[in-house]
């Protein structure tokens, strides 16, 4: 599977003040690209920071430059509402399973949808 897509490096922390940041990344990237339907990538986590890219998978895309090959395999799908209160939780409940090479994001529908990919993956029920 391939991403391409626009990157930034969020600042995150404990308490989810960069779900305000990603908000700003993705109305700017809605405001540039009002037709596309968009995907967020997290990958690179450290202590302070993840490397966000908002843009398509496996489509040529003249909005995105920056480029990341992601596994086929080995993805577990999650979803909420769109509600930055409800995708918290969300996220808390994934991050006390283990840790995370790569989230995929989506919106459709009021819908949030993250399929993300665990770091040496292992075996899990909900896997897609």
């Amino acid at each position: 599977m391939k991403f391409i897509g626009r990157k930034r490096v969020v600042k995150v922390d404990a308490d989810y003040s960069q779900v305000k940041k990603l908000g700003e990344f993705w109305d700017e990237m809605r405001n540039l690209f009002p037709n596309d339907f968009l995907y967020g990538l997290g990958t690179n986590w450290t202590q302070n920071t993840v490397d966000y890219y908002i843009g398509k998978i496996d489509e040529e895309w003249p909005g995105g430059s920056d480029v990341t090959i992601l596994p086929d395999d080995g993805w577990i799908e999650y979803s909420c509402k769109v509600d930055a209160k409800e995708i918290e939780e969300l996220y808390r409940g994934i991050y006390k399973q283990r840790s995370l090479d790569y989230e995929v994001e989506s919106m459709k529908d009021g819908i949030f949808t993250t399929k993300v990919h665990f770091l040496n993956n292992g075996g899990n029920t909900n896997e897609v």
